[in-house]
């Protein structure tokens, strides 16, 4: 019985070698602040707003930093 067969010894292998990966940083969006909307259309639109100001930032600006 190969070991990805048994449940058992994958589990008891996955908690005899665990591995830690560290979560990488999240980029700041720039201009998100906490806003009120007072209808999901208003909130789509200032969605859809802001999603183009991002669209035209640089590729270097959202680059994924680890730790």
């Amino acid at each position: 019985m190969k070991r990805t067969d048994n449940y058992q010894a994958k589990l008891d292998f996955w908690v005899d070698a665990p591995r830690i990966h560290p979560l990488p940083y999240g980029v700041r969006i720039p201009g998100l602040t906490r806003i009120a909307f007072h209808s999901h259309a208003e909130m789509n639109q200032w969605k859809r707003a802001q999603l183009l100001k991002l669209a035209v930032l640089p590729p270097e600006q959202w680059q994924i930093k680890l730790h």
